[in-house]
């Protein structure tokens, strides 16, 4: 679809979908630097750029960035104009976590009908969208959905054997001595890392700490449960690590799902949400916006919401998938920071 793209301008949109882990990102970055080298190759003016959403508060945020208007002296109103003024060639846009871009409706329509509304530019782009919600598309408008006409590619669960390679390849760039991982560790870090989702974060995250500790206390310290508690470890800092960008509203809805010893969502509010967002010292939403935010952390994969039935009543529940203990470490942070600049 891409090579078409190169040499034909038919730009047929691409969605990458598939879990946390699983090499997305990866490989919407790596397509930058391959695209490049193609188009430089064959002497194709095209320009390319990985953006991820997570970025920009919204649609116009990333369209001034895309336009090179990086300060706030710009009208939203002019920001389709201004865009297809810079833009100067064929367009390859690789958008991350499309699911949590505010106005994408506006945007991709625009983008998708670029060649045909606007009369500045005959150019034309083809995108890139990537999110680990395999769904997303089903709440854009029709006249979006429809112009879109996504291919959908889903990146499936690693196995085994590929865990194993693309371990093995860490450690053969990035050891002296790479018999040092016995094929025993490392059998073990893969079939914990299958019972996890198969999140090759994790596994990665795993063995770096399993090769700091080698050089720390010596290969024969190295026993089963040692590699249970690096195991244990490489979560706690992958889930530290999703959950060090989230703003403290989400933080503390988490961290109330977490707490919370009944699991309906009503109960979650009224018992934990509210008490923990007076001592955080932010904002406490309406359980309106408080259902609204629990969605989106169900779309970023860091809860479960599930139906059940009580006394012939239906409500929803839910459950983390964080760590109660990382979430108390974070929140504790984020309240110590409220504190010192409020002081």
């Amino acid at each position: 679809k891409v090579a078409d793209f190169i040499r034909l301008g038919v730009a047929d949109n691409l969605f990458i979908g598939g879990k946390h882990g699983f090499g997305k990102t990866l490989y919407g970055k790596y397509l930058v630097t391959e695209i490049t080298d193609v188009a430089k190759k064959r002497n194709k003016p095209i320009r390319v750029e990985y953006k991820n959403c997570r970025d920009y508060k919204n649609e116009f945020n990333l369209l001034a960035n895309l336009s090179g208007l990086d300060n706030k002296n710009w009208n939203p109103a002019s920001l389709n104009e201004k865009f297809c003024e810079k833009l100067n060639s064929d367009f390859i846009l690789i958008l991350d976590e499309i699911d949590m871009l505010q106005g994408a409706d506006d945007l991709l329509y625009f983008f998708t009908r670029l060649s045909e509304t606007q009369s500045v530019t005959k150019h034309k782009i083809q995108l890139i969208l990537i999110s680990n919600k395999l769904d997303w598309d089903k709440d854009l408008d029709n006249a979006t959905r429809s112009s879109l006409n996504l291919t959908k590619i889903i990146f499936a669960e690693y196995n085994k054997l590929q865990i194993k390679e693309i371990l093995k390849q860490r450690i053969k760039l990035g050891l002296i001595d790479e018999n040092i991982i016995l094929d025993k560790m490392l059998n073990s870090i893969i079939e914990k890392t299958i019972s996890n989702n198969a999140d090759l974060r994790v596994a990665i995250k795993a063995l770096f700490i399993l090769c700091k500790e080698i050089e720390k206390l010596g290969i024969r310290e190295i026993k089963e449960n040692y590699l249970d508690d690096i195991y244990e470890k490489a979560i706690r800092g992958i889930q530290l690590e999703r959950i060090a960008g989230l703003e403290d509203i989400k933080l503390f809805i988490l961290y109330a799902v977490a707490k919370a010893k009944d699991e309906s969502v009503r109960k979650i509010y009224e018992e934990e949400y509210i008490k923990i967002s007076k001592e955080g010292k932010v904002r406490i939403l309406g359980y309106t916006r408080f259902t609204f935010y629990l969605k989106a952390l169900q779309d970023q994969n860091m809860i479960i919401i599930t139906k059940d039935k009580k006394n012939k009543a239906l409500y929803n529940k839910a459950t983390t998938k964080i760590s109660e203990e990382v979430l108390g470490e974070e929140y504790e942070n984020r309240k110590i920071l409220s504190t010192k600049y409020s002081i």
